[in-house]
């Protein structure tokens, strides 16, 4: 090879491996930041997705979310069977429970589905300081969701006992804040939840590059069966209509539904 064609060959490489430098030189760090500023613009958006437990029951879900007026829709299916469907609005929590057939309203002093509109719960599954936490976090190839561009970020528990440590300490980020108080609570309970969640566990986040974004979530664990015995969970959620006009109208049979409080789950909120 000449001296010439040498040169041109490194000049070619060094503009390659800069190329290459620069698609990559954000941390997985520095993109998710970006989502966790991105989405304090969110004002609503709809979800799909399934929830695959082992390799053959599979159930769908939807929603849709109103951050601004703090208002939901969400649906869980098997086929064409509604397991279970919940409204929010004005603060009063409406499930319907497919097994009972029957609708039931839920008090301002309890929030039975978690706190949906904490948005900052999007990213729970990745902690400001990953190997502190004990998760190893890396870009993926990129993928496209719908027609958007997206950063594939992998997250993975690799020390179980500091992430247990970690959901610990953040343990509102997981679960509301009434949930949080009575694993506290149950030593014993709360073992399970966080051995459950933690155990073998996977999140993979696709980031769209335009707006950063959530586009998908895949999450995935091994929830424990019995002794030595245990089931993949595998949850999957798309993302899409970004801050579209959206009307969320609760049900008549929701609103004559029987009332259910705190006091009558015997759940203690002091």
């Amino acid at each position: 090879m000449t001296r010439m064609k040498k040169l041109v060959f490194i000049s070619c490489l060094c503009l390659y491996l800069n190329f290459t430098s620069l698609l990559y030189a954000q941390s997985p760090a520095e993109i998710i930041a970006k989502t966790k500023q991105a989405v304090t613009e969110l004002k609503s958006v709809r979800t799909e997705g399934k929830t695959v437990t082992g390799s053959i029951d599979i159930t769908y879900n939807e929603s849709l979310i109103d951050y601004g007026n703090k208002k939901l829709f969400a649906a869980e299916k098997k086929g064409q069977e509604v397991l279970r469907s919940a409204y929010i609005s004005d603060g009063i929590t409406y499930m319907y429970n497919g097994m009972l057939e029957e609708w039931f309203r839920f008090s301002q002093d309890i929030s039975p589905i978690g706190d949906v509109f904490d948005k900052d719960k999007l990213l729970a599954q990745f902690p400001d300081n990953f190997e502190e936490a004990g998760f190893s976090v890396k870009f993926l190839d990129d993928e496209t969701i719908g027609d958007q561009v997206c950063y594939l970020i992998e997250s993975k528990v690799v020390d179980l006992k500091k992430a247990a440590e970690f959901a610990f300490k953040f343990l509102d980020r997981f679960v509301s804040s009434q949930i949080a108080s009575l694993l506290k609570e149950n030593e014993d309970l709360l073992g399970d939840y966080l051995e459950t969640y933690m155990s073998n566990s996977e999140t993979r986040l696709w980031i769209a590059k335009d707006s950063f974004f959530i586009a998908k979530v895949l999450n995935r664990h091994d929830q424990a069966t019995g002794p030595d015995e245990s089931v993949s969970i595998r949850v999957e959620t798309r993302y899409y209509d970004f801050n579209k006009p959206v009307k969320i109208d609760v049900p008549k049979e929701a609103f004559d539904s029987p009332m259910v409080s705190a006091e009558d789950l015997g759940i203690n909120l002091r």
